[in-house]
């Protein structure tokens, strides 16, 4: 048996490729990971170097040729660098929900006001963040939920009358509530696919 085929080396192999994808991979596809480089020291170099050992093993003693043998460690060596970096790409982010209900209830609150709006369906609206589509918007699809939400909105109560059917943005945390606003023209054309 070759030093190239033997267990030992399948697990170096296997375990350095593990290592390296799971180190770096992170570091360019997901900057803003929490968790960066520990995916390559922490799993994928361990995990890589016990598979290497075991494949290793069943090869060496299969009754294979070593060209079919060096064959197999460069595929499996491959499936494992992309497979690693694959899992490193970050999920798209979510940037906006869009709610569609009828309005009920509003209070005075400050600043703004409180709405209780009975919520037909949701529509979240998501900025992918891979390298060859950073920065587009894409729209999830519609999600039925018929039950009462309250929000946080802007001017008086007069601007949200009872019973009022309305389609408008979650744009993010006020006052412990989500705030509500126009839609924007952007998600509106990209809802509209949906």
């Amino acid at each position: 048996m070759s030093v190239r085929t033997s267990p030992r080396f399948w697990a170096y192999s296997l375990g350095a490729i593990g290592a390296t994808a799971g180190f770096f991979g992170p570091i360019f596809l997901n900057p803003e990971s929490s968790q960066g480089p520990l995916l390559g020291l922490l799993i994928a170099g361990p995990v890589g170097a016990v598979a290497g050992l075991v494949l290793g093993f069943l090869f060496g003693v299969l009754p294979f040729t070593d060209v079919l043998r060096t064959q197999a460690l460069l595929l499996c060596c491959m499936l494992l660098g992309v497979g690693t970096l694959w899992y490193c790409l970050p999920e798209p982010k979510v940037v906006s929900r869009v709610v569609e209900g009828t309005i009920g209830r509003c209070r005075t609150a400050t600043p703004g006001v409180v709405v209780e709006l009975n919520v037909a369906r949701t529509n979240t609206i998501l900025e992918q963040r891979n390298p060859w589509n950073r920065g587009e918007l894409a729209a999830q699809g519609w999600k039925r939920t018929g039950d009462f939400r309250e929000y946080q909105g802007g001017g008086t109560c007069e601007s949200y009358p009872r019973g009022k059917e309305v389609l408008l943005a979650r744009t993010g945390e006020g006052s412990g509530l989500p705030v509500l606003e126009a839609i924007p023209e952007r998600y509106r054309r990209l809802i509209a696919g949906t």
